[in-house]
C-alpha cells in the first residue's frame, strides 16, 4: 500500500531522522492491555510501531542532510532546519553560522518529498523550528528567531521586533 502524506504526518519526524523508534504507551491501569506492535525495517534500522501504523522514509539524502529539527508549513510541505555537521565548537559557530533551513516538497504527490529548497541560511547553532502563519520561529541560543519572506522570493530573512 502507497503512504500518502497525509497519512505519515503522525510520525513523520521518524522518517526524515530514520532513527525515530516509535513504541506503544504502557497502560497506567494493569487491567488495561498493552497496544499490539509490529517491527518494520527501513535501511537496516527496526523499529517497533502500534500495528495500526505504517512506516515509510520520505526524505532521504541527497535531498535533506543532517536534519535537526522539522515543522509541517501550512501547504504541507516539510520546513527542515539542518546543520552542517561541523566539528567546530559552539563559540566558532555563532560567528560561522553554517545552519539553514530547507523546504521538502512532495511535487508528484506520491508521499516522498522530491523536490528541495533553502530557504534561509546563515544560522547559528540552531536547536528547534516551529512553522506558524507566515513566520518559521527557530531557536538559536541564546535567541529565538523570526523568520519571514520579505519580498515574496520564497527565502526568509529575519525579522526584528521591537
Amino acid at each position: 500500500m502507497k503512504t500518502t502524506l497525509s497519512n505519515s504526518r503522525s510520525f513523520f519526524l521518524g522518517m526524515v531522522l530514520q532513527a525515530f523508534h516509535v513504541m506503544p504507551i504502557q497502560a497506567a491501569e494493569s487491567n488495561r492491555s498493552p497496544t499490539a506492535t509490529k517491527i518494520v525495517s527501513i535501511d537496516e534500522i527496526q523499529f517497533t510501531i502500534p500495528d495500526s501504523l505504517q512506516l515509510s522514509k520520505i526524505a532521504d539524502e541527497p535531498l535533506i542532510h543532517w536534519p535537526v529539527a522539522a515543522a509541517w508549513d501550512r501547504d504541507g510541505s516539510l520546513v527542515v532546519l539542518e546543520s552542517n555537521w561541523n566539528r567546530e565548537s559552539v563559540e566558532k559557530q555563532l560567528v560561522s553560522r553554517p545552519h539553514r533551513i530547507v523546504r521538502l516538497q512532495d511535487i508528484d504527490t506520491d508521499g516522498v518529498f522530491d523536490k528541495r529548497t533553502v530557504i534561509a541560511t546563515d544560522l547559528s547553532f540552531s536547536a528547534g523550528i516551529l512553522v506558524f502563519e507566515n513566520a518559521i520561529y527557530v531557536s538559536a541560543p541564546p535567541s529565538i528567531l523570526r523568520l519571514e519572506d520579505l519580498d515574496g522570493d520564497g527565502i526568509r530573512q529575519a525579522v526584528v521586533s521591537r
